[in-house]
């Protein structure tokens, strides 16, 4: 009797066990924990096939002339990028960090390349208090609309003092959330958000469909 006894208790502990790593393999899947705790949410950048500069600042907001500054950036989607002045080495990265110094407030220029040739650019003055323009979402209602055909464009913004649509395009205005409808026909656009001491540029991934 205690035979079976035992072996039930076996057979119960090895179910326990594997229900117990099945749960855990599954919760891990989807990047969720055992423990309760949520899973950290995954940037939409991160999930977008677009070329975007996810971030470009410095760690301290106005380092002192002649002090190495630590500047930071992340790209995604990018095939190359570069930093003007050239001051440091760079490469795409999703985070990366160099040391730079300067003897007086000076604009920092990076620029991200896609693998269609198409650029994403943000600037900043390094020197200053003031925050960099960010474009924090962008949204399309279509990426293959017809030449001249109404599309609706979502975008957010922070610490911009102007938005616009270049080469051409409706008015816009610096908003933590705003859509407005235009009829684009040009080869291609791009969103920018500027502000008295930086910028943020990103492209708009039309392809029409003729």
């Amino acid at each position: 009797m205690r035979n079976i006894i035992f072996a039930l208790l076996v057979v119960l502990g090895v179910v326990a066990l594997r229900f117990g790593f099945v749960r855990s393999d599954r919760a891990a899947t989807r990047g969720g924990s055992v423990t309760g705790e949520a899973a950290p949410d995954v940037p939409e950048e991160f999930l977008s096939p677009h070329l975007r500069i996810l971030m470009f600042y410095s760690a301290e907001a106005a380092p002192r002339p002649g002090r190495p500054a630590t500047v930071c950036y992340g790209v995604v989607n990018a095939v190359k990028v570069r930093l003007e002045p050239a001051l440091a080495a760079v490469s795409p990265s999703a985070s990366r960090c160099f040391s730079v110094t300067v003897d007086r407030p000076q604009m920092l220029t990076l620029t991200a390349t896609g693998k269609g040739g198409e650029e994403a650019v943000a600037a900043f003055r390094l020197g200053v208090k003031t925050p960099r323009p960010v474009i924090t979402s962008l949204q399309l209602s279509t990426f293959t609309p017809k030449r001249g055909e109404a599309v609706t464009l979502c975008y957010g913004t922070k610490f911009a003092t102007s938005v616009r649509l270049e080469p051409f395009g409706p008015d816009l205005a610096p908003a933590g959330r705003h859509c407005v409808e235009w009829h684009p026909d040009a080869p291609e656009y791009r969103l920018v958000a500027e502000g008295k001491d930086g910028r943020d540029e990103a492209p708009l991934p039309l392809k029409y469909v003729d």
